[in-house]
């Protein structure tokens, strides 16, 4: 099995510290033992071969740098600057643009991208192409849209 630097509990905290300075929120933990659980599945394996991998992922994200970066380029999409307030409408707006939805409105209409995200999204679709599954879904879209 490959040599992988996982994420420690250590690690996880200091991201969690880290966004809570930036974004605000509450420091506390709601549950520790899903926390612990969700760190420890990508360790799992079953006779030599790691159980999680990203198949859908036009390369592997094995080192924690690149799931760092995956965290991090997802903020936009999920309006982490605005408390989360806009995720919706941000993963509707990846459906629009993989052509799944027309447009990215919500039936809330307090629900919407908060400016500047879609320049955000962009930025991360440049800067992470390797990150999107956009390939895999204009390869079934037809089929699943039937």
């Amino acid at each position: 099995m490959e040599n992988i630097d996982f994420l420690e509990l250590s690690d996880v905290m200091q991201i969690h510290i880290n966004q809570i300075a930036n974004y605000g929120g509450a420091n506390d933990i709601r549950d520790a033992n899903l926390l612990e659980s969700a760190i420890e599945q990508p360790r799992a394996s079953y006779d030599g071969s790691y159980l999680h991998t990203f198949p859908l992922l036009p390369q592997p994200l094995p080192a924690q740098k690149n799931v760092v970066s995956l965290a991090y380029c997802a903020r936009p999409f999920f309006d982490a600057a605005n408390g989360f307030r806009g995720c919706i409408a941000g993963l509707y707006e990846i459906l629009r643009r993989q052509g799944l939805l027309e447009g990215n409105w919500c039936l809330d209409e307090h629900e919407s991208l908060s400016p500047g995200r879609l320049e955000e999204m962009d930025r991360e679709y440049r800067t992470y192409p390797h990150l999107n599954d956009d390939d895999f879904v204009e390869s079934r879209r037809e089929e699943w849209l039937r």
